[in-house]
């Protein structure tokens, strides 16, 4: 945080939690129906597992498509 000039609203020092900003509670819990991959939200971004293949270094200045 970069304080770029003397703030003419808040000159007094922070006081402590209560004085100014009472939080509020958040009940926060993790909703069990996302265990089940069929009832995430739409477009719900996902990881596969990356499957080991076969590589192949190409000649220099060949334009060959090799099928794998």
């Amino acid at each position: 945080m970069v304080v770029m000039y003397t703030s003419q609203y808040a000159t007094a020092p922070w006081v402590t939690i209560g004085t100014y900003y009472n939080p509020p509670i958040r009940n926060w819990s993790f909703d069990l129906n996302f265990n089940n991959p069929t009832n995430l939200p739409p477009s719900t971004p996902s990881a596969s597992i990356p499957a080991r293949g076969n590589w192949r270094v190409a000649q220099p200045l060949s334009t060959n498509v090799v099928n794998l």
